[in-house]
């Protein structure tokens, strides 16, 4: 409390998200005294992280920064729900608070029980989703603000690939960083951001995330490879640096909400048919030619984690806007 008590705009803005409707403090939190004792350490320490690295990166005047700073958000969203249970029996005083804090519905409660992934992912003490999700792309933001035109550079050459892939009735689907690397001579935002990470004297475990969660090796920390799912995740709502009209998730996500309306079936039933079916093959196209490590799959199979993506989405968008919203 007394080293943010001096900081006006980070104590304004922990205190208008303290007071919005997902924490439901049943009294209004007036000072940063009583911010420290109703909430976690870590809730705080997600919010002050935000908000400093906003600020350090505030200076660009790249257009598309709102579409990062989504992405970066829905990441790290993801990364803390996919691994909290969701089985009460599970669950420590925190983690059911965390949980409650999504107010997530009975389907969804029932999706991420069906499909146990935090019993897959093993963190340690000092591992921080959140935190390895927000950061999990500073190399991309740095990009914009150290190397002149780079990012227009990347983006022409996705809707170049973008063009042809369409010509061929293709969706597009490239590793963003192999285009970095392409242009850039082998240099990509994974190794730009843990260079900064590394001049920060960020976690080491957070460091791993920023560095490796393209390259996800089979002996991975398990932080890493929750990261990597975030990051997949991510995509199907807020993609980055392709748009929402470039990248396959998204596209895919619409085809299963036009299905969705079609269907005879309801809820989890329509959404299974759905993913087996009617977007199978072009799911599975897309994820070969993405070369995701194969090792994430033995998580999660990947129809159970789009069926989890999927259902989950809304709650992390209003998550996502509603922290901008209040953070702006």
């Amino acid at each position: 409390a007394e080293a943010i008590d001096d900081d006006l705009p980070t104590k304004t803005v922990i205190l208008r998200i303290l007071n919005s409707a997902r924490y439901g403090f049943r009294s209004r939190v007036e000072t940063i005294d009583q911010a420290v004792a109703l909430a976690s350490a870590r809730t705080i320490r997600e919010i002050v992280t935000a908000c400093q690295i906003s600020q350090i990166f505030s200076k660009t005047s790249e257009g598309t920064i709102d579409q990062f700073w989504k992405h970066s958000l829905a990441v790290a969203n993801f990364a803390k729900l996919l691994c909290l249970p969701a089985d009460p029996a599970a669950q420590d005083s925190q983690q059911k608070t965390e949980l409650e804090r999504f107010q997530l519905d009975e389907d969804q409660v029932a999706v991420m029980q069906d499909v146990k992934l935090w019993e897959k992912i093993e963190l340690g003490e000092e591992d921080d989703p959140f935190t390895s999700g927000l950061l999990h792309d500073i190399g991309k933001v740095t990009m914009l603000m150290c190397l002149e035109d780079s990012l227009e550079l990347v983006m022409a050459l996705i809707e170049q690939e973008v063009q042809e892939a369409q010509a061929e009735n293709k969706m597009w689907a490239h590793q963003v960083v192999d285009i970095e690397r392409f242009l850039m001579k082998d240099i990509d935002h994974q190794v730009i951001g843990t260079r900064l990470a590394d001049k920060w004297e960020v976690a080491p475990s957070i460091q791993q995330v920023i560095a490796n969660h393209h390259q996800v090796a089979e002996h991975a920390p398990h932080i890493v490879k929750l990261a990597a799912l975030a990051d997949i995740a991510g995509n199907c709502l807020f993609p980055y640096p392709a748009t929402d009209t470039q990248h396959p998730f998204p596209i895919l996500f619409d085809r299963i909400d036009k299905a969705m309306k079609k269907s005879t079936k309801q809820g989890a039933e329509a959404l299974d048919e759905i993913i087996s079916e009617e977007i199978f093959e072009d799911l599975v196209d897309v994820l070969n030619r993405l070369d995701l490590p194969n090792h994430l799959w033995e998580l999660v199979d990947f129809k159970s984690f789009f069926k989890l993506v999927y259902v989950l989405a809304p709650k992390i968008k209003s998550a996502t806007i509603g922290f901008l919203q209040q953070t702006a």
